[in-house]
């Protein structure tokens, strides 16, 4: 077929903001859906998630846009028993919706505000049903007769007429409210509206006249509630608090946000009392690389046809089909035409390559006999590599560098005698214990090459953390540099492995930089990030890979209430923009110290650091270590470097691979 598209243009847009407030068939409907079924909450919703979760995308779904889609070939009465409305605050705007500026009007300004919004959507919701596929043309009729209730238009100053044609004149209103609280001249406001009064008077008008509206929850999401003001938050959590069966408002907000539960009252709004979470971060989480393989074939149905792509496009997003989504030759074909075009390498694919690429075959020797060499040993570097046998022998670099009571490289070539021999030997634990970080540690210590790790449907998945814009970053990047290659021939759809590591390097940093926009910290973030990357990078450079794949750190809970306030706001802020990801304790090293948090930088930027995107090991850090790294100096974060550098013996490492330390040294 005649492509018109660029395939990473339609990769390019990973947010919601992006696309259509209208999502069917863009948003896949989750197959774990018991826990994202809203319509069997009779509470207010908290959607929480962090940021590119996929919030505002499971917002929109569940809203009239997409409810009574035009691309929806069938609407029942079940549609209308839960309809949503969304609306994101402007964050410049909002800010200006305070005390300090408009008195003591500031309150009925912003809930005037919300409240004209609100009419807005019910005009609109009323366009889509009118305009939908509903199969009920006496109710399409009567509806787009109905009118705004008198007390509302009164208000406004508009002459009768159906709602549906009212969206100009309240489109209106809302543009001279908000003209009204940028000017702040000291003038009456235009109007004023309640929200709860205005919404259940419309609600209840609608519901009396049509059946179809009868048993019907309306839910307001309010989107971003973060960047809302305290004061403006309390408000919101006092119709929360005061939600009605019909009539309910939710919230959604990154997680570890600094928000308020407080009401205008005394009281707050509790949990299960008053509202249910719902962590978008932990239900996509179990099912995520069948979900990502479903939204590439969604993107790539856009530019390529598919035997199945209408099929495909008829299911993702409608509840009914989830069974047929989770039969397992369905989740497999389409694993593995996303894995055809996005290929990876196994670590033994990668340990053959060693041998087959000069470079890092010296480089191989060169690490065994150093090893060798600093053991004091008479055996030579050829005993411990066999071509026949690759992973055991990319390992051994590792073995023979390690000095210990027990092990030396006398007992690491008996092993590995064994090993050839096929007796059994402890490669069944050194093998995938080691090999994945031995692999990392002659890539990187070699000019110019980048860890195959990098590439792949899975590893893109696993650097992807569960989010869904870093993945489709992560594809979009991949294609503009295919794209670029081949721009003047025949599309192939596989994209090769050297660009998606190049594509992949490219994007890791590309997500460092950007974080340093990611709120009012921004730079400080950042620059947490870069010394954590690069505390871990010196762990990855040891010769002896002693503890492989280290990229993340814990703190013991004895010493965390230790903590500065200003480290504690810094790693709460990581949190929040998912710089690091919180998660239990797993390994202990002593049972003294018990560790209470395992703080995850994220994968995304392993390749920048050279790193594993696994979670494998761990550092334990003093607090005079974390508050160098969070709120120390240059010195001061230095000296956390030498600390590790001696323990780790990394002296001769930096003499023998001076320019690798140089690079090294660039991450900070």
């Amino acid at each position: 077929m005649e492509r018109n598209k660029s395939i990473a243009d339609i990769f390019a847009k990973n947010r919601a903001e992006e696309l259509p407030d209208d999502v069917w068939k863009m948003f896949v409907y989750p197959r774990n859906d018991s826990k994202f079924d809203l319509k069997k909450w009779t509470k207010s919703t908290v959607v929480e998630g962090g940021r590119g979760s996929g919030k505002t995308m499971f917002i929109k779904y569940h809203c009239h846009p997409t409810i009574f889609s035009k691309n929806k070939d069938i609407i029942q009465l079940e549609d209308f028993e839960f309809i949503g409305f969304h609306w994101r605050p402007d964050t410049f705007f909002v800010q200006n919706i305070t005390e300090h500026l408009l008195g003591n009007r500031w309150e009925s300004s912003f809930v005037s505000y919300i409240s004209i919004s609100v009419l807005i959507e019910f005009s609109k919701l009323i366009n889509n049903v009118i305009n939908s596929k509903y199969d009920d043309e006496k109710f399409k009729s009567e509806i787009s007769g109905f009118q705004l209730p008198n007390p509302i238009l009164e208000t406004l100053n508009i002459k009768p007429k159906p709602l549906v044609e009212c969206l100009e004149e309240l489109e209106d209103q809302q543009y001279f409210l908000s003209q009204w609280i940028n000017s702040n001249n000291g003038e009456d406001a235009p109007f004023i509206l309640d929200l709860t009064s205005s919404m259940n008077l419309v609600i209840s008008r609608l519901s009396r006249q049509f059946n179809q509206f009868s048993n019907t929850t309306f839910n307001l999401f309010i989107d971003e509630f973060e960047n809302l003001t305290f004061d403006q938050q309390k408000v919101v959590n006092t119709w929360v608090k005061h939600s009605r069966n019909n009539s309910i408002v939710s919230i959604a907000y990154k997680k570890y946000a600094n928000i308020t539960k407080q009401t205008k009252s005394q009281e707050k709004i509790l949990i299960r009392n008053d509202f249910r979470v719902l962590d978008i971060d932990a239900g996509y989480a179990d099912d995520f690389e069948n979900l990502a393989a479903e939204v590439f074939l969604l993107k790539w149905s856009q530019y390529n046809d598919l035997p199945d792509s209408k099929k495909l496009l008829d299911t993702v997003s409608d509840p009914k089909f989830v069974d047929q989504r989770r039969d397992e030759s369905y989740v497999s074909s389409i694993k593995k035409f996303v894995k055809h075009v996005l290929p990876g390498m196994t670590l033994k694919e990668i340990s053959e390559q060693v041998f087959i690429d000069s470079v890092l075959k010296n480089k191989l020797v060169n690490t065994i006999t150093q090893g060798l060499k600093d053991n004091n040993s008479k055996l030579s570097a050829s005993s411990f590599i066999d071509s026949r046998y690759f992973q055991a022998s990319v390992v051994n670099a590792a073995l023979v560098n390690r000095k210990s009571s027990n092990i030396n490289p006398e007992l690491v070539l008996i092993e590995f005698e064994k090993y050839k021999s096929g007796k059994n030997s402890k490669y069944r634990n050194w093998i995938p214990n080691n090999l994945k970080g031995v692999l990392l540690y002659l890539y990187s210590t070699t000019n110019n090459k980048i860890c195959p790790i990098y590439s792949g449907f899975d590893q893109f998945t696993l650097m992807s953390k569960g989010n869904l814009r870093h993945f489709l970053e992560l594809c979009h990047q991949s294609f503009s540099k295919l794209e670029d290659i081949h721009e003047h021939e025949e599309f192939v759809d596989i994209v090769p492995i050297d660009i998606q590591l190049n594509s992949t390097k490219y994007t890791s940093k590309l997500e460092l930089d950007k974080i340093a926009d990611l709120g009012r910290d921004g730079k400080y973030l950042k620059r947490i990030a870069r010394r954590l990357g690069r505390l871990f990078s010196y762990s990855q450079s040891r010769r002896s890979q002693s503890e492989p794949e280290v990229n993340h750190f814990s703190i013991p809970m004895s010493d965390k209430s230790s903590l500065k306030p200003e480290v504690f706001q810094l790693l709460n802020e990581c949190l929040m923009w998912s710089v690091l990801f919180e998660e239990e304790s797993t390994k202990n090293k002593t049972e003294i110290a018990i560790e209470e948090y395992d703080y995850v930088l994220h994968p995304v930027l392993s390749a920048h650091f050279n790193i594993s995107p696994s979670k494998r090991r761990k550092l334990s850090l003093s607090i005079t270590d974390i508050e160098a790294l969070f709120i120390g100096d240059d010195d001061d974060f230095q000296k956390v470097l030498q600390k590790f550098e001696k323990k780790w013996n990394l002296t001769n490492d930096k003499l023998q691979n001076n320019e690798i330390w140089e690079q090294l040294s660039l991450y900070d």
